[in-house]
Protein backbone atom coordinates (compact mmCIF):
# COMPACT_ATOMS: atom_id res chain seq x y z
CA UNK A 1 0.00 0.00 0.00
CA UNK A 2 1.74 3.20 -1.17
CA UNK A 3 5.17 1.01 -2.12
CA UNK A 4 6.49 0.32 1.58
CA UNK A 5 5.69 -1.96 4.18
CA UNK A 6 3.09 -0.63 7.05
CA UNK A 7 4.67 -3.08 9.92
CA UNK A 8 6.80 -1.31 12.31
CA UNK A 9 9.07 -3.25 14.41
CA UNK A 10 9.66 -1.99 18.21
CA UNK A 11 13.22 -1.65 18.98
CA UNK A 12 13.02 -3.96 22.08
CA UNK A 13 12.16 -6.78 19.35
CA UNK A 14 15.91 -6.16 17.58
CA UNK A 15 18.53 -7.87 18.65
CA UNK A 16 20.89 -6.21 15.89
CA UNK A 17 21.40 -4.73 12.63
CA UNK A 18 23.65 -5.58 10.39
CA UNK A 19 24.58 -2.32 6.77
CA UNK A 20 26.41 -5.02 4.35
CA UNK A 21 27.82 -3.01 1.31
CA UNK A 22 30.29 -5.41 0.25
CA UNK A 23 30.79 -9.54 0.38
CA UNK A 24 27.19 -10.09 0.61
CA UNK A 25 26.54 -14.06 0.95
CA UNK A 26 24.49 -16.11 -1.90
CA UNK A 27 20.92 -15.64 0.07
CA UNK A 28 21.12 -11.64 -0.70
CA UNK A 29 22.07 -12.14 -4.42
CA UNK A 30 19.02 -10.40 -5.98
CA UNK A 31 20.43 -7.10 -3.60
CA UNK A 32 21.61 -3.91 -5.98
CA UNK A 33 24.44 -1.95 -3.93
CA UNK A 34 23.77 -3.30 -0.08
CA UNK A 35 21.78 -4.58 1.97
CA UNK A 36 19.99 -4.05 5.78
CA UNK A 37 19.41 -7.11 7.55
CA UNK A 38 17.29 -6.20 10.59
CA UNK A 39 18.11 -9.34 13.27
CA UNK A 40 15.38 -10.23 15.66
CA UNK A 41 15.69 -11.42 18.54
CA UNK A 42 15.24 -15.00 19.80
CA UNK A 43 15.35 -17.77 22.80
CA UNK A 44 18.82 -19.20 22.16
CA UNK A 45 22.04 -17.68 23.86
CA UNK A 46 25.47 -18.23 25.09
CA UNK A 47 24.32 -19.41 28.18
CA UNK A 48 21.35 -21.26 27.47
CA UNK A 49 19.28 -19.31 30.42
CA UNK A 50 15.95 -16.93 30.26
CA UNK A 51 16.42 -13.34 29.30
CA UNK A 52 13.95 -10.97 29.25
CA UNK A 53 13.07 -7.58 30.34
CA UNK A 54 9.93 -4.66 31.43
CA UNK A 55 9.94 -1.75 29.03
CA UNK A 56 8.33 1.24 29.30
CA UNK A 57 8.85 4.91 27.32
CA UNK A 58 6.79 7.66 27.66
CA UNK A 59 6.98 11.07 25.87
CA UNK A 60 5.12 14.11 25.77
CA UNK A 61 4.73 17.54 24.53
CA UNK A 62 6.62 19.11 27.51
CA UNK A 63 9.53 17.10 25.85
CA UNK A 64 8.56 18.24 22.33
CA UNK A 65 10.26 21.33 20.63
CA UNK A 66 7.54 23.87 19.69
CA UNK A 67 5.34 23.46 16.25
CA UNK A 68 7.25 24.16 13.28
CA UNK A 69 6.56 27.46 11.26
CA UNK A 70 5.35 27.06 7.55
CA UNK A 71 4.62 29.39 4.41
CA UNK A 72 1.41 28.91 2.80
CA UNK A 73 -0.60 32.09 0.92
CA UNK A 74 -2.23 34.06 2.85
CA UNK A 75 -6.03 33.35 2.59
CA UNK A 76 -7.13 36.98 3.18
CA UNK A 77 -4.98 38.01 0.11
CA UNK A 78 -5.87 37.63 -3.46
CA UNK A 79 -3.97 37.04 -7.06
CA UNK A 80 -3.30 40.10 -8.67
CA UNK A 81 -3.01 41.11 -12.41
CA UNK A 82 -0.22 43.01 -13.94
CA UNK A 83 0.52 43.02 -17.82
CA UNK A 84 2.28 39.87 -17.78
CA UNK A 85 0.16 38.31 -16.25
CA UNK A 86 -1.32 36.75 -12.19
CA UNK A 87 0.33 37.32 -9.53
CA UNK A 88 0.39 34.66 -6.49
CA UNK A 89 -1.52 35.58 -3.17
CA UNK A 90 0.73 37.30 -0.37
CA UNK A 91 3.28 34.91 0.96
CA UNK A 92 2.36 34.08 4.91
CA UNK A 93 4.54 32.45 7.20
CA UNK A 94 2.10 30.06 9.31
CA UNK A 95 3.09 29.21 12.99
CA UNK A 96 0.44 27.07 14.83
CA UNK A 97 0.03 26.38 18.50
CA UNK A 98 1.74 23.37 19.61
CA UNK A 99 -0.64 20.41 20.01
CA UNK A 100 -1.18 18.42 23.68
CA UNK A 101 0.21 15.24 23.14
CA UNK A 102 0.94 11.73 25.13
CA UNK A 103 2.54 8.63 23.62
CA UNK A 104 2.99 5.82 25.45
CA UNK A 105 5.04 3.04 25.53
CA UNK A 106 5.02 -0.11 27.53
CA UNK A 107 6.42 -3.49 27.02
CA UNK A 108 7.59 -6.93 28.17
CA UNK A 109 9.89 -9.72 26.49
CA UNK A 110 10.92 -13.08 27.67
CA UNK A 111 13.11 -15.78 25.82
CA UNK A 112 14.98 -18.73 26.66
CA UNK A 113 15.19 -22.73 26.22
CA UNK A 114 11.93 -24.76 26.56
CA UNK A 115 14.19 -27.96 26.04
CA UNK A 116 17.62 -27.41 26.37
CA UNK A 117 20.02 -27.63 23.58
CA UNK A 118 17.04 -28.62 21.40
CA UNK A 119 14.44 -25.90 21.60
CA UNK A 120 14.16 -21.57 22.34
CA UNK A 121 11.27 -19.71 22.48
CA UNK A 122 11.27 -15.97 22.40
CA UNK A 123 7.75 -13.79 22.89
CA UNK A 124 7.35 -10.18 23.20
CA UNK A 125 4.55 -7.61 23.48
CA UNK A 126 4.56 -4.02 22.93
CA UNK A 127 1.63 -1.96 22.60
CA UNK A 128 2.22 2.57 22.27
CA UNK A 129 -0.78 4.49 23.18
CA UNK A 130 -0.79 8.12 21.47
CA UNK A 131 -3.14 10.73 21.73
CA UNK A 132 -3.06 14.08 20.28
CA UNK A 133 -5.69 17.01 21.45
CA UNK A 134 -5.63 20.12 19.85
CA UNK A 135 -8.68 23.09 20.14
CA UNK A 136 -9.91 25.32 17.61
CA UNK A 137 -11.38 28.75 18.05
CA UNK A 138 -14.37 28.98 15.70
CA UNK A 139 -15.80 32.05 17.11
CA UNK A 140 -18.64 33.22 19.52
CA UNK A 141 -21.04 32.74 16.91
CA UNK A 142 -20.51 29.43 15.78
CA UNK A 143 -19.45 27.33 19.26
CA UNK A 144 -16.57 29.01 20.95
CA UNK A 145 -13.63 26.97 21.09
CA UNK A 146 -14.57 23.33 20.11
CA UNK A 147 -11.55 20.71 21.48
CA UNK A 148 -10.38 18.06 18.80
CA UNK A 149 -8.64 14.27 19.49
CA UNK A 150 -6.90 11.89 17.37
CA UNK A 151 -6.13 8.14 19.45
CA UNK A 152 -3.97 5.38 17.91
CA UNK A 153 -3.69 2.33 19.69
CA UNK A 154 -0.94 0.10 17.95
CA UNK A 155 -0.59 -3.52 19.54
CA UNK A 156 3.19 -5.06 18.54
CA UNK A 157 3.37 -9.05 19.15
CA UNK A 158 6.08 -10.99 18.32
CA UNK A 159 6.75 -14.62 18.76
CA UNK A 160 10.14 -16.89 17.67
CA UNK A 161 10.52 -20.83 17.86
CA UNK A 162 13.99 -22.50 17.06
CA UNK A 163 14.57 -25.96 17.08
CA UNK A 164 17.79 -27.78 16.52
CA UNK A 165 16.45 -30.74 15.39
CA UNK A 166 19.67 -32.65 14.52
CA UNK A 167 23.78 -31.21 14.74
CA UNK A 168 22.85 -30.87 10.81
CA UNK A 169 19.07 -29.53 10.69
CA UNK A 170 18.28 -26.33 12.37
CA UNK A 171 14.55 -24.80 11.82
CA UNK A 172 12.78 -21.84 13.50
CA UNK A 173 9.43 -19.81 12.48
CA UNK A 174 8.63 -16.69 13.54
CA UNK A 175 5.47 -14.51 13.78
CA UNK A 176 5.18 -10.66 14.08
CA UNK A 177 1.81 -9.60 14.57
CA UNK A 178 0.72 -5.35 14.54
CA UNK A 179 -2.92 -3.84 15.35
CA UNK A 180 -3.50 -0.46 14.85
CA UNK A 181 -6.77 1.07 15.27
CA UNK A 182 -7.19 5.60 15.25
CA UNK A 183 -10.42 7.41 16.35
CA UNK A 184 -10.52 11.02 15.00
CA UNK A 185 -8.36 10.42 11.48
CA UNK A 186 -8.48 13.72 10.31
CA UNK A 187 -7.50 16.76 12.78
CA UNK A 188 -8.19 20.95 11.62
CA UNK A 189 -5.58 22.68 11.45
CA UNK A 190 -4.22 24.21 14.46
CA UNK A 191 -4.50 28.08 15.18
CA UNK A 192 -1.66 30.26 14.79
CA UNK A 193 -0.20 31.34 17.69
CA UNK A 194 0.03 34.99 16.04
CA UNK A 195 -3.79 35.39 15.69
CA UNK A 196 -3.47 33.90 11.95
CA UNK A 197 -6.70 33.17 9.85
CA UNK A 198 -7.03 29.49 10.32
CA UNK A 199 -8.91 28.15 7.05
CA UNK A 200 -10.05 24.92 8.87
CA UNK A 201 -12.81 27.03 10.63
CA UNK A 202 -14.81 27.52 7.31
CA UNK A 203 -15.32 23.57 7.45
CA UNK A 204 -18.10 22.37 9.76
CA UNK A 205 -16.07 20.79 13.06
CA UNK A 206 -18.97 17.49 12.18
CA UNK A 207 -15.87 16.76 9.42
CA UNK A 208 -13.62 16.06 12.30
CA UNK A 209 -15.53 13.75 13.70
CA UNK A 210 -13.84 11.41 16.66
CA UNK A 211 -16.40 8.40 15.19
CA UNK A 212 -14.16 8.38 11.83
CA UNK A 213 -11.15 6.29 11.81
CA UNK A 214 -9.29 3.23 10.74
CA UNK A 215 -8.71 -0.60 11.88
CA UNK A 216 -5.39 -2.14 10.21
CA UNK A 217 -4.19 -5.74 11.68
CA UNK A 218 -1.46 -7.28 9.59
CA UNK A 219 0.92 -9.92 10.50
CA UNK A 220 4.47 -10.95 8.90
CA UNK A 221 5.35 -14.85 9.14
CA UNK A 222 8.62 -16.56 8.70
CA UNK A 223 9.64 -19.80 8.46
CA UNK A 224 13.15 -21.73 7.50
CA UNK A 225 15.74 -24.54 7.31
CA UNK A 226 19.31 -25.01 7.23
CA UNK A 227 20.75 -28.27 6.13
CA UNK A 228 24.57 -28.55 7.29
CA UNK A 229 25.46 -31.00 3.82
CA UNK A 230 29.45 -30.61 4.88
CA UNK A 231 31.14 -27.89 6.70
CA UNK A 232 31.78 -25.58 3.91
CA UNK A 233 28.79 -26.18 2.30
CA UNK A 234 24.80 -25.12 3.94
CA UNK A 235 21.78 -25.34 2.25
CA UNK A 236 19.06 -22.98 3.44
CA UNK A 237 15.23 -22.44 2.12
CA UNK A 238 12.74 -19.91 3.59
CA UNK A 239 9.02 -19.06 3.11
CA UNK A 240 7.64 -15.86 4.22
CA UNK A 241 4.13 -14.68 4.05
CA UNK A 242 2.74 -11.06 5.07
CA UNK A 243 -0.92 -9.90 5.31
CA UNK A 244 -3.06 -6.63 6.11
CA UNK A 245 -6.69 -6.11 6.51
CA UNK A 246 -7.17 -2.68 6.56
CA UNK A 247 -10.35 -0.86 6.78
CA UNK A 248 -11.80 2.95 7.55
CA UNK A 249 -15.01 2.99 9.92
CA UNK A 250 -17.63 5.85 10.56
CA UNK A 251 -17.37 7.56 7.37
CA UNK A 252 -20.59 7.87 5.08
CA UNK A 253 -21.86 4.86 3.14
CA UNK A 254 -24.27 7.31 0.81
CA UNK A 255 -24.38 10.12 -0.92
CA UNK A 256 -21.62 12.69 -1.50
CA UNK A 257 -18.72 13.83 1.01
CA UNK A 258 -17.32 16.67 -0.37
CA UNK A 259 -15.21 18.97 2.63
CA UNK A 260 -13.68 22.44 1.16
CA UNK A 261 -11.76 24.82 2.67
CA UNK A 262 -12.48 28.88 1.44
CA UNK A 263 -10.89 31.87 2.77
Amino acid sequence: IGGYSHTSVPFDFIQEMEIKDSGIQAEYGGALGGVVNVIMKKGKNDTNSYHGSVIMQFENQALDAAAPPYPRYDPNSSQGTTSWGLTDAAYQEYLPKKDKTSDTFPGITFGGPIWKDRLYGFVGFNPEFNDVERSVDYGAGNGGVIAFSQNTQTYYGYGRIDAEVTKKIRMYGSWLYQLQRQSGENLPSADSVTGQFNVSKTIAPSAYAHSVGYVAPNSTTNVGVDYTITPQLVATARFGYYFENYHDFGLPTTGTLDVWETP
